[in-house]
């Protein structure tokens, strides 16, 4: 990235942040997760200023679990759950691991540092469109549900269907490209708040990747970032 870790959270520590996430649509937030990289929810406020539902839920740099999340998800949400485990304590990370295991069937593996030679290797996700973004220096492999993002052949983002909502588990951060203004995740992120999945527009093709329904109209596409990660 262009600029080293300490002077990029200086650069959002001076960002209007507390004006951004004013802007956001609170949905009941779950109070056991807390948010472990602050420059990652900075990115999502940024991206996302001034949109507002319930019907698609942030919880950027996810430490922790609660069970609240799982209710979200059933209930008919499509909650983007960036863990932000690797950045967090070893307490946190078990809570995480068996929350996503005993809700979603989802099992995540100890994180992994990426950086080498100075050139970070790239985040490759394939749903609800193509994008390649810069990682955050760290990941957390993922198994179960659909694999729709992989660091080489690791794979670290996932869809999981439950109830008439989905969790998009990702286990390489994506909201400090987004704080950046990485035209690719701003793009990415875009169209998943078009296109938040359900149940019922769901299916799979004959070569197994994921379908999708047509976007809804985009004036009822809207989301909810959880002010409540501190």
């Amino acid at each position: 990235m262009g600029l080293s870790r300490r002077n990029f959270l200086r650069v959002l520590a001076a960002a209007p942040l507390g004006r951004a996430l004013a802007r956001a649509d609170p949905a009941a937030p779950p109070f056991g997760v807390t948010c472990a990289l602050p420059e990652s929810r900075a990115g999502f406020a940024r991206a996302l200023m001034g949109q507002a539902t319930p019907l698609v839920m942030a919880l950027p740099g996810a430490a922790g679990w609660d069970d609240a999340i799982e209710r979200h998800v059933r209930g008919g949400r499509l909650v983007i759950f960036e863990s932000g485990a690797a950045f967090g304590d070893a307490r946190c990370f078990a809570e995480q691991r068996a929350g996503l295991r005993s809700a979603f069937g989802l099992t995540i593996d100890e994180p992994v540092r990426l950086w080498s030679e100075n050139r970070p290797p790239y985040l490759d996700l394939v749903w609800p469109a193509p994008a390649r973004i810069r990682d955050f220096s760290f990941a957390i492999a993922v198994r179960g549900g659909e694999v729709v993002g992989r660091i080489g052949g690791l794979p670290v983002a996932a869809l999981r269907p439950a109830g008439d909502g989905a969790l998009l588990f990702l286990g390489s951060p994506v909201g400090p490209a987004l704080g950046h203004a990485d035209p690719e995740a701003r793009a990415w992120l875009a169209s998943v708040v078009d296109h938040p999945p359900t149940i019922a527009a769901r299916s799979r093709s004959a070569a197994g990747a994921i379908t999708r329904a047509a976007p809804a109209a985009h004036s009822a596409t809207t989301i909810a970032v959880n002010t409540s990660i501190v």
